[in-house]
């Protein structure tokens, strides 16, 4: 934002990102889905409604709750895309190198194809 010009870079910043645990901020924006509502770990409002969820764990099982929450957020429309960062905690990376494999690249391929959900493996 500083480079765009804006006299108070710090203000516009926080004005247009949210983290999880911010209490009261965004909650026009929140929806009820299956009685609960989606709160992202991080989320950039301009341009777009960006949701950013971060998971670390040495289990796959996590990746798939990842992507499960990140569908409820383009689905729900209460955000245009999510970012998934998965950081697998693995020494050789197991989960990470799993993502080239034919079946995972295919449905990490879908849901950016469908629904707007990139997934990234560091």
């Amino acid at each position: 934002y500083r480079r765009a010009g804006y006299k108070d870079p710090f203000s516009k910043a926080n004005q247009s990102v949210y983290w999880e645990g911010q209490e009261e901020k965004y909650s026009k924006v929140k929806t009820m889905t299956f009685a609960s509502r989606n709160y992202p770990d991080f989320a950039i409002f301009k341009p777009y409604f960006v949701a950013i969820e971060y998971k670390q764990s040495m289990s796959g099982s996590l990746v798939k709750q990842a992507i499960g929450q990140s569908l409820v957020h383009t689905l729900s429309e209460e955000y245009d895309y999510v970012y998934v960062l998965f950081h697998d905690k693995n020494r050789d990376k197991k989960i990470r190198n799993s993502s080239t494999n034919k079946n995972e690249k295919n449905i990490i391929e879908k849901i950016w194809g469908n629904f707007n959900v990139r997934v990234y493996f560091i």
